[in-house]
């Protein structure tokens, strides 16, 4: 009895995991959002992320300050963008997805359609199918504070986050960093 009982149990467990990789698998494969970590690794595979000279503009509260770079390594940028990858199992369906193209531009816009996502939308722009801007929209809620993150990235040219905190018990904040390339 208590073999036939384990048998029953391995077989239940082998056919549920074998129907769960199945269900996993086919997500997968019916998302088609745009990967950000696959563009950043592909990117950086490419050696696209260091540059010989670069400006930095940081401005905070409205005082602005910048700075002239040589050698900068946007890898830290890059692992930023990221974060914000819709691109994943768990997010298939939660984006509603609208395309725009003419003859030479293509724009993907994927909007969330729960208010409790992070990445609250995301643009893809492309001139003669080569990527040329990404433009992320985040919003993180918190019991004190809430904080919008808007990133912008334009391959060889710049990278912009502007960060927007209302503080329930503080004073608000607000900063913005822009590297041109």
């Amino acid at each position: 009895m208590k073999i036939y009982l384990q048998i029953v149990f391995s077989f239940l467990f082998i056919t549920v995991l074998c129907f769960s990789c199945i269900e996993q698998q086919e997500i997968m494969d019916t998302n088609t959002y745009f990967d950000l970590e696959k563009y950043v690794s592909e990117l950086k595979e490419s050696g696209n992320f260091e540059f010989k000279k670069v400006t930095k503009y940081a401005k905070f509260n409205g005082k602005q300050d910048s700075l002239i770079l040589d050698n900068y390594d946007i890898s830290a940028e890059l692992e930023m963008i990221k974060k914000y990858n819709i691109n994943k199992a768990s997010l298939a369906g939660k984006y509603a997805v609208e395309e725009m193209k003419t003859d030479t531009l293509e724009t993907i816009l994927y909007t969330a359609l729960e208010d409790n996502l992070l990445t609250r939308s995301l643009a893809i722009e492309k001139r003669n199918k080569e990527l040329r801007l990404i433009k992320i929209v985040a919003l993180q809620k918190s019991v004190l504070s809430l904080s919008k993150q808007t990133i912008v990235f334009a391959p060889n040219k710049s990278y912009q986050l502007i960060s927007e905190d209302e503080n329930k018990y503080s004073n608000d904040l607000m900063k913005e960093i822009l590297i041109k390339f």
